[in-house]
């Protein structure tokens, strides 16, 4: 699976914008370990901010914090990532399934868009390593 990574409200919307034109999906990861440094309110406001749209998805990469994973799920987050070395983890997937959302655990590799100068270049570089062999795997809605 590929991820990008934005850092920003303003990028990430940028990313959706370049998804939808380019009819190209794209996973959208919040950065990691960002639910300990910016708040899961701020980053469920964020997701929530954004339009929806056919070519992208979100996965809310919540680190090792168990907690606020659980509350992620009550509010409706249907993808999460969460640390799999955490003692809580076989019990917070099993209670994602339970409220129809999923523990994303599959290896990434990522584009960390912190200091992209062109997103839309960036992006379509990153995307093109997987063209012809390896597409794009979007999570199930």
């Amino acid at each position: 699976m590929r991820l990008v990574i934005p850092h920003s409200p303003l990028v990430s919307k940028q990313v959706i914008d370049w998804a939808e034109s380019a009819r190209t999906p794209v996973v959208i990861q919040t950065p990691s370990n960002g639910i300990s440094s910016l708040g899961l309110l701020y980053l469920l406001e964020w997701i929530r901010s954004q339009p929806d749209g056919e070519y992208h998805h979100w996965i809310l990469d919540c680190g090792s914090e168990a907690a606020l994973a659980l509350e992620a799920i009550r509010q409706g987050v249907k993808h999460l990532r969460l640390a799999q070395d955490n003692l809580a983890y076989p019990k917070i997937e099993t209670i994602a399934g339970q409220h129809g959302a999923q523990i994303v655990s599959e290896p990434y590799s990522s584009l960390d868009l912190r200091f992209s100068r062109n997103i839309a270049a960036d992006i379509e570089a990153f995307l093109a390593l997987d063209k012809g062999r390896n597409p794009l795997k979007m999570p199930d809605k």
